[in-house]
């Protein structure tokens, strides 16, 4: 039912077909608007039977029961829902279900934000060569008006991240959870703050050193030791982690992260490079050393268990893999010395307002052969966490997903 994956590899096909928008709220209002300039024919249903027969910007609203007899006579449409409340989606995906609706694709109202992102992109790009529209910013004041924000949230983070050190050096008891995105976390952080246990949670430590503060790595190092000196950090699947962390970045803010984007694709080919930024056993050497000068990689890891501890230089880090949380529930209490630790689950993906495109994407990912075979074929820090029982079980999730080339995305 749930037709995202269309809609991300081509935004276009939102303007090549009948558009029924389900819900003739002031969301439904907003996104008739926003779609007029680029979708021929826009229709409105709403199960509200005080709505049909209104007209709304002209469009006139009908009852979901129209549907049937475009089913009927075999005229082609897409559903695009107004919402992005999960429980107001859940309840219309009942109502088709129920009207025995097959083969119509459903659009959600993060996969349409998509289209239109991409869409403004493309016109923004047109713009950038003299095509600017009227009462528009020039590229340069808008490039100058970015970097303002970026300074601004830079400022702002680092003063958070600087809060947070302070609470823990002052509170009774404090851990540090410290590692690269995506990893199950959130779930720490929150599993420890319920116990009282103030949780300094921190990605990268960079905030800190640009040229506003400058605070130096032997400054953050001490901080920690100062405090409880309890580190703890995960590891994850690294495929799994990849898509969970670009949904995370698209999914907060779809307009912010397609910005510079002329594609989806584009998008995705970011995330699925080869060296990858964001690579998670990286971040140990390229950050973690870096911070507390701790080489996860000189020591052994229990891969069976799911996590070791490192004692080092008055700083304890309990590593362990995001897979076995669930069974390690009483080794983190004894860590944070907390017998009625109790994990909190936090960040979860199927609980986000983009849980269908989420969930529609996983079902048809495709991932770069190189990609794939980088951590699941000979790779030395895949090879120190997980056992090839579980390598095996990672590859076969993925290994139907493969394409040859980013081109086959």
């Amino acid at each position: 039912m749930i037709a995202d994956f269309k809609i991300l590899n081509d935004a276009d096909i939102i303007t090549r077909r009948r558009l029924v928008i389900w819900g003739a709220g002031s969301n439904g209002k907003e996104m008739a608007n926003a779609l007029k300039n680029y979708v021929k024919e826009i229709e409105f249903v709403d199960a509200d039977a005080g709505k049909a027969g209104n007209l709304i910007n002209g469009i006139l609203v009908s009852l979901p029961e129209k549907l049937l007899a475009y089913q009927k006579s075999g005229k082609e449409y897409a559903i695009a829902m107004s919402t992005n409340s999960l429980q107001v989606q859940e309840s219309i995906l009942q109502q088709i279900e129920d009207m025995q609706i097959r083969d119509t694709d459903i659009f959600t109202w993060y996969a349409v934000q998509t289209a239109l992102c991409v869409m403004r992109q493309s016109e923004s790009t047109s713009a950038s060569h003299g095509d600017r529209c009227e009462g528009q910013p020039r590229i340069s004041e808008q490039k100058s008006i970015e970097v303002y924000h970026n300074e601004v949230e830079k400022v702002r983070n680092c003063q958070k991240l600087l809060g947070e050190m302070f609470f823990a050096s002052v509170s009774d008891k404090a851990v540090w959870v410290y590692q690269d995105k995506k990893v199950g976390s959130r779930t720490i952080v929150s599993s420890a703050k319920a116990l009282g246990i103030y949780a300094v949670h921190v990605h990268s430590f960079n905030l800190l050193q640009f040229e506003r503060f400058e605070f130096g790595d032997a400054f953050i190092k001490k901080a920690i030791q100062k405090t409880s000196g309890k580190v703890i950090s995960l590891v994850r699947d690294p495929i799994a982690r990849q898509i969970s962390l670009l949904w995370q970045y698209f999914g907060n803010n779809p307009s912010k992260a397609l910005k510079g984007c002329h594609s989806w694709k584009e998008w995705e080919e970011k995330f699925y490079a080869i060296p990858n930024e964001e690579d998670e056993f990286e971040w140990y050497l390229r950050e973690f050393l870096r911070i507390l000068d701790i080489n996860v990689y000189n020591y052994p890891f229990d891969r069976e268990k799911g996590y070791t501890i490192i004692n080092q230089d008055g700083i304890s880090v309990m590593l362990l893999k995001m897979e076995k949380i669930d069974d390690l529930e009483q080794v983190i209490g004894a860590f944070l010395g907390e017998e009625h630790f109790k994990l909190i689950k936090n960040n979860v993906g199927s609980e986000k307002k983009y849980k269908y495109a989420y969930q529609n994407y996983l079902d048809h990912v495709r991932i770069p052969r190189d990609f794939y075979d980088h951590y699941y074929k000979d790779n030395k820090y895949m090879d120190h966490f997980y056992t090839e029982e579980e390598k095996a079980a990672f590859a076969m999730r993925w290994e139907k997903h493969t394409v040859e080339s980013k081109g086959d995305l």
